[in-house]
Parts: structure tokens; C-alpha cells; sequence
């Protein structure tokens, strides 16, 4: 059976550098596509934490790419990103986040019941709320 052209290995799209990395299998055989989009361990420049580097790490979904990168020897797709999730977490709206813990924080903000996971993945609720990274410079 002759592979659909929009799943060609040259029209898929490219890894960005330390925002993606995409690992293609030699031959796309399965529609199988995964993807770890809380365990980046790459933090950008303007990342400033206010807390040991213990306290904000932890929210970070380790070794979760070790579970997915075989995805590309069975034929599938796995897409791993690189930056950490509480730099960016790609599954939440920009505006839903505790201006608690961003020191200098002056948008809108509109939390929800995923921001209280946050705090707790991130060690917020053993411990008195503080600010975990500030956008002043």
C-alpha cells in the first residue's frame, strides 16, 4: 500500500531547535503519534527563577521521554518538546495561571482548577505559595 503524499518523510515538518524535536521513523508504517509536552529540560535565557533550581524542576515530567522515544522504531511519530513546562505548558490558555507564582506578573489572569495542579506538581501546596520565576529584569 503506497504511503498518502501528506505523510512522505519530506513534507512532514522539522524539528525546532531547543522548542521540538521530532523523531521520524525510517518508514511511517503506523498512524501511531505521541508526544511529551511537559518533560523539556531546556530553559531559555529569560528564565530568572526566584527559588532553588530542587523547587521549580520538579515540575517537570521526567524520564517520560524515555518511555516514547521507541515510538519512531515501531513506525509512529513522537514528538518530544524541549522547553519545560513551566516556562510554556502548550496545553493551557496564556491567561490561565496564579499571577502568585510570577513575580512581576501584570496581565489579566483567569486560573483555574489546572492552576492548582501546577502549584501542586511544582510543590506549591506542601509549602507557603511563593513566586517561582519573575518577568522583571
Amino acid at each position: 500500500m503506497r504511503t498518502p503524499k501528506l505523510f512522505e518523510r519530506d513534507t512532514l515538518p522539522q524539528s525546532i531547535e531547543n522548542v521540538l524535536k521530532i523523531h521520524r521513523p525510517t518508514e511511517l508504517t503506523s498512524p501511531l503519534v505521541v508526544d511529551s509536552p511537559h518533560s523539556g529540560e531546556i530553559y531559555p535565557a529569560d528564565f530568572r527563577p526566584c527559588v532553588p533550581a530542587s523547587r521549580y524542576k520538579c515540575a517537570e515530567d521526567r524520564y517520560v521521554h524515555e518511555l516514547f522515544e521507541k515510538a519512531a522504531e515501531t513506525g509512529g511519530v513522537y514528538l518530544e518538546a524541549l522547553f519545560p513546562r513551566i516556562y510554556i505548558d502548550p496545553n493551557r490558555r496564556a491567561d490561565n495561571i496564579d499571577p502568585a507564582v510570577i513575580k512581576g506578573w501584570t496581565r489579566e489572569a483567569k486560573p483555574d482548577f489546572r492552576s492548582d495542579l501546577a502549584k501542586a506538581s511544582s510543590g506549591q501546596k506542601r509549602l507557603p505559595a511563593v513566586a517561582l520565576f519573575t518577568t522583571e529584569s
